[in-house]
């Protein structure tokens, strides 16, 4: 199997997040990979994305370098996170938005992490993309998630 090739998604209303938040699901993070620009109103995460769009039957997969920006951001909101010092490294479970009313532009991305780790940014808009590096590897560990309906 060949490595994958590199993803390049803009996402500008959720239909487009939606895609983003799949590809992106399981993404491993350190907190020093986490970073907010005021200046420029920017917000991103550099990650170990896990290639859910490559699955294999052969139980090879992979993962690849990423970086995830949400640009258009006003305030960052968090709960839970550790310090920006901490060497833990946190999973990106989801990603979403809730617009502040229909006509407006404007809303709240809401980030949730493992550890119960919830992160809320205020944007103008919705203006997220996600790009791959040239940098991908083979992993023999796929993410596993617990059945909500046997929970």
């Amino acid at each position: 199997m060949k490595k994958p090739s590199s993803l390049r998604l803009f996402a500008e209303d959720n239909e487009g997040l939606e895609v983003i938040s799949s590809m992106t699901q399981d993404g491993l993070a350190k907190m020093t990979g986490l970073s907010y620009q005021p200046k420029v109103r920017r917000f991103a995460i550099e990650m170990n994305r896990f290639n859910w769009e490559i699955l294999s039957s052969k139980k090879r997969y992979f993962r690849t370098l990423s970086m995830l920006a949400i640009d258009s951001v006003l305030k960052v909101r968090s709960r839970n996170i550790p310090s920006k010092s901490s060497s833990e490294i946190i999973s990106l479970l989801a990603i979403s938005f809730t617009k502040n009313n229909e006509e407006q532009p404007d809303g709240v991305i809401h980030l949730s992490f493992s550890n119960n780790i919830e992160m809320e940014l205020e944007v103008e808009c919705l203006d997220v993309s996600l790009i791959d590096s040239d940098s991908s590897w083979p992993t023999l560990k796929k993410p596993k998630h617990k059945d909500p309906k046997k929970a």
